[in-house]
């Protein structure tokens, strides 16, 4: 992985956790999805999979088909 790869990847991370808190703490998968497509011109199933890595590395939460950014929002929930 080069250093521009790292740096995409950061970005739509720090960028999804934005939108996750700008929208009270937790967005619909759906939601976030075509946020993420929109933001960075990507394939429904890119953003599918890196939404899907970022839950398996426990990055964010995903809890009734909403993603938090963290567990304290989670646990309002």
């Amino acid at each position: 992985m080069n250093n521009g790869e790292v740096v995409n990847k950061k970005e739509r991370l720090d960028y999804a956790l934005l939108c996750i808190r700008d929208n009270g703490g937790s967005i619909s998968c759906k939601q976030l999805t075509a946020i993420l497509i929109s933001k960075f011109n990507l394939q429904r199933q890119t953003v599918s999979s890196i939404i899907s890595q970022w839950l398996k590395d426990g990055l964010v939460l995903e809890i009734n088909g909403y993603i938090h950014a963290s567990e304290e929002t989670a646990l309002a929930f």
